[in-house]
């Protein structure tokens, strides 16, 4: 029996797998050996010497040629094992089968649904459709919650959306400016019809002016003079309305050059060359080369000519010049649009200097005599005018360093819209640049007092309070000190206080104005063009509000050699405004000249004004100081 059952496991039973017996033998020996007792002869080896070849391979560690029994092997192997728990197996598969069928019906059901729906979506998308797209793709993930394309499509349409509604706004936006440009465009050639019709009554009546001059009717002259002169300005007043309508419309460009023009003619036939030759170089300005070159030409031609200078000669009136006799006279030339000096000295001889014919133009004459500072003053020559210069030299070694003389004499104030005028600033010292935080700081640690020493030190406004910066701020030394900043955020009582205990005093406007621009009357310190952004530290230079060491700009330096005149700080002056009313009590005001780095090109004009309270601090304002010159 024991035979017979061992033959029979021989014939129907698969032997245990060798590792179920003894894990430690090899994977590849038990493939051998399950192999050479397959039941079936085409899955046992065909020879031994198969079966050997095998073993050696195994032995050598070279791959072998048997395969382990797949999946399915060992599958029908079990079902031949388990007949009956096959057939319940087979069942059970049966039954899931058909729900599963049924079940995969709806889920095709249901991909076609939202395959639909997403196809719809990208057509609506495609087609611009971004709101209903966004709907759309909402539906699916309303389905399948975790449908990534329905989600990603609903961002994408929102982000849709959102650029129409901006570009929706933007059409709105250039339609309303498009609007507003048409009206002012409409305003402007309103504006400029009736500037032209000004000018033209202003020629006729200049016309009648000239012809009632020549006739000797004087006083018809002179009334039909002014009625021309109240045209222009009525041309003149249209014409700058009508930029301020539409920057940079041509015809009003034009006709503000015709009104230059007529007005430089009429100061021609008044004699008035100075203002003659401030017009056309206003109006060559502002042309450009563009329009009226041959009228601008022929007019400078007309008013070039000659005057008489006289330099340290006795006054018209009588009594003693003031100039040292024997003093040395030389002159360089500025040149007509840059009024840049040439490197050129003319001599012209000695003091006195009398009735001198010099040619129309501007020029700085220089006055040397040993043992006293050589003094430089710019001047005019107007032409058939006579120009009298006359002030002390003043001793070798009397001028402290970092200060210039500015000697005695007239010069042209105010500007070409107000009126130009002479006026006369008797001789002093100014410094040339401004004061230092380093230079002030030394002035404020000679007071002992806290309580009056905080009163001194720069401040800057947060929100409704002042805040002394020197003391709050831990980085003041790296910030402020050793850059040659200027002292800003003070005072105008902390500058005059500074001032006094110097020594010194505030400058008046009008010394301020003349130190800055010299005697022609130039609109920055360095002539009457701002033809580069590098020419001080100012708004449009960079965009941004950042104070610069003084001295940064030595090309741009005043006719007396002043620096920093026109931006970076603006400046305190002596001059007082007018008094203003606050809380039923009368506080002065004083004048702030040359304009800060927060100022455009127009508001750093030497010409500049505002006005400050002498409590008030501010970031943009610094000081320099004068001295008066002992007569």
């Amino acid at each position: 029996e024991d035979v017979r059952s061992i033959i029979r496991n021989v014939i129907e039973v698969d032997p245990h797998p060798p590792r179920k017996i003894d894990p430690k033998i090899p994977r590849d020996l038990e493939t051998i050996c399950l192999k050479a007792m397959e039941k079936k002869p085409e899955k046992r080896y065909s020879t031994a010497g198969e079966f050997a070849d095998d073993l050696d391979r195994f032995m050598s560690g070279e791959p072998i040629s048997a395969k382990p029994p797949g999946i399915a092997g060992k599958v029908l192997k079990r079902i031949r094992k388990n007949k009956l728990a096959a057939a319940l197996l087979l069942l059970l598969f049966l039954v899931v089968a058909g729900g599963s069928g049924f079940g995969a019906f709806k889920f095709e059901e249901r991909r076609k649904e939202i395959a639909a729906r997403l196809a719809d979506a990208r057509s609506a998308f495609d087609a611009g459709d971004f709101a209903g797209a966004k709907e759309k793709y909402l539906a699916v993930t309303a389905i399948d919650e975790a449908n990534g394309e329905a989600k990603e499509g609903a961002e994408k349409c929102g982000i849709q959306i959102a650029h129409q509604e901006e570009r929706r706004k933007e059409d709105e936006r250039k339609k309303r400016d498009e609007e507003i440009l048409k009206k002012s465009l409409a305003e402007a050639r309103r504006l400029t019809d009736e500037g032209r019709a000004a000018l033209a009554a202003a020629d006729r009546d200049f016309e009648a002016a000239r012809n009632a001059s020549l006739e000797g009717t004087l006083a018809p002259s002179d009334e039909l003079l002014k009625t021309a002169f109240e045209s222009g300005e009525k041309a003149a007043d249209a014409f700058a309305r009508a930029l301020g309508m539409v920057r940079d419309y041509p015809d009003a460009e034009l006709g503000k050059v015709e009104g230059c023009l007529f007005k430089c003619r009429a100061e021609i036939f008044r004699g008035d060359f100075g203002r003659a030759l401030g017009y056309v170089i206003i109006a060559k300005d502002l042309s450009k080369g563009r329009f009226f070159a041959g009228e601008i030409a022929a007019l400078e031609r007309t008013i070039a000519g000659t005057g008489r200078l006289f330099v340290g000669a006795p006054p018209e009136d009588g009594g003693e010049p003031r100039m040292q006799a024997g003093a040395s006279i030389e002159i360089a030339e500025l040149a007509p649009e840059t009024l840049a000096e040439s490197p050129e000295r003319k001599p012209l001889g000695s003091a006195p200097l009398a009735g001198r014919d010099v040619p129309m133009g501007n020029y700085m004459l220089y006055v040397s005599l040993q043992g006293f500072e050589t003094a430089r003053r710019p001047m005019m020559v107007e032409r058939n005018a006579e120009v009298r210069i006359d002030f002390p030299l003043l001793p070798a070694g009397s001028v402290p360093a970092g200060m210039v003389y500015v000697p005695a004499g007239d010069f042209l104030a105010g500007d070409v819209h107000s009126g130009l005028r002479k006026a006369y600033v008797e001789g002093f010292l100014i410094d040339v640049r401004e004061v230092t935080h380093e230079e002030y700081k030394k002035f404020v640690d000679t007071v002992a007092d806290p309580q009056e020493k905080a009163k001194l030190v720069p401040r800057r406004r947060d929100a409704d309070r002042l805040i002394a910066f020197w003391l709050s701020d831990k980085s003041f030394e790296a910030r402020y000190m050793g850059k040659n900043l200027p002292v800003f955020g003070i005072s105008w009582e902390n500058a005059d206080a500074y001032a006094r205990w110097a020594g010194k005093r505030l400058p008046a406007a009008q010394e301020w104005e003349k130190a800055a621009r010299g005697v022609d009357g130039r609109l920055w310190p360095w002539g009457n063009r701002f033809d580069r952004l590098d020419l001080c530290n100012h708004y449009d230079r960079r965009k941004e509000i950042n104070i610069e060491p003084v001295g940064s700009y030595p090309g741009s330096a005043s006719p007396f050699g002043c620096l920093d005149m026109a931006g970076n700080v603006a400046e305190f002056t002596s001059t007082e405004g007018e008094t203003i009313e606050v809380a039923g009590r009368f506080i002065r005001q004083f004048a702030i000249c040359g304009g800060s780095v927060a100022d455009n090109k127009f508001n750093v004009m030497v010409v500049s004004r505002s006005f400050v309270k002498p409590e008030a601090c501010d970031m943009g304002i610094g000081f320099r100081c004068v001295k008066d010159v002992k007569q």
